[in-house]
């Protein structure tokens, strides 16, 4: 933690870049003859890139390489307007020219805790293992206005240490029970991109990136958030990074 920091004057510019980072590095993968494996998050930001994506790069990008893979899901059927995987499918997934078998959905609709076993076995089998556990080429976070990151909240910080690939969470304000990766997965991957927009999360991305000696620091998800053997960046919107000083911005 934090990793390289990149501050936008806006959303827009934030997005566009993000998107030739990520064609450049599936390119990459390609040249090289290896899937890219990504894991990606649920959220109002996973949207907005979904629609760009949807807008701008239906051709422009080899998704014939890419799998696709959840960080969290909301324990609802895909067809439900709060499954991430359905939001995914419906604003990108199912424009894009590709198998099925290159998605790998939680499946929400299922008993949580079988369903936790069931994909973290199902992510053992594609993989080969680096370090022993599943390495993947790109996990996408947003982070929280309380910090948390994937479907792992402050109250259920232990969560994050979990032996487990997959934990059944339960949002501390609605009781929704979800399936969220854990730190085991997620700091095991090759390179972690946190992208955070907005006025409203300037705040807890003060507390991540601009306060060294706030006393809660052991109560916030994102700040556990270290790659093993990898690369962590932020992409941050000025609104975002409104109360921290960066050298260089």
């Amino acid at each position: 933690m934090p990793g390289d920091i990149k501050i936008y004057k806006n959303s827009d510019l934030l997005i566009a870049d993000f998107a030739r980072r990520f064609k450049a590095m599936v390119e990459d993968a390609f040249v090289s003859n290896k899937i890219f494996n990504i894991l990606i998050s649920g959220g109002k930001t996973s949207e907005i890139l979904f629609n760009y994506f949807a807008n701008n790069y239906i051709n422009e990008i080899k998704w014939q390489n890419v799998h696709f893979f959840w960080v969290d899901e909301r324990c609802v059927p895909s067809d439900h307007p709060e499954s991430n995987f359905g939001t995914a499918n419906k604003l990108l997934l199912k424009k894009l020219n590709i198998s099925l078998s290159q998605l790998h959905p939680i499946v929400g609709e299922n008993h949580p805790y079988l369903e936790a076993d069931r994909y973290s076995t199902l992510i053992h089998k594609h993989f080969n293992l680096f370090n022993d556990i599943p390495q993947f080429d790109l996990t996408l976070l947003g982070v929280g206005t309380d910090g948390h990151i994937a479907s792992i909240f402050p109250n259920q910080i232990d969560l994050f240490f979990s032996n487990r690939l997959y934990e059944v969470t339960t949002h501390p304000g609605t009781g929704q029970q979800r399936i969220s990766a854990t730190g085991k997965i997620i700091n095991n991957s090759a390179n972690i991109f946190f992208i955070v927009i907005g006025e409203r999360k300037a705040e807890i991305i003060k507390q991540i990136l601009g306060d060294t000696n706030i006393e809660n620091k052991n109560k916030i998800p994102a700040l556990l958030v270290n790659p093993h053997h990898g690369n962590s960046e932020w992409f941050l919107d000025q609104q975002a990074a409104s109360l921290i000083k960066i050298k260089g911005y």
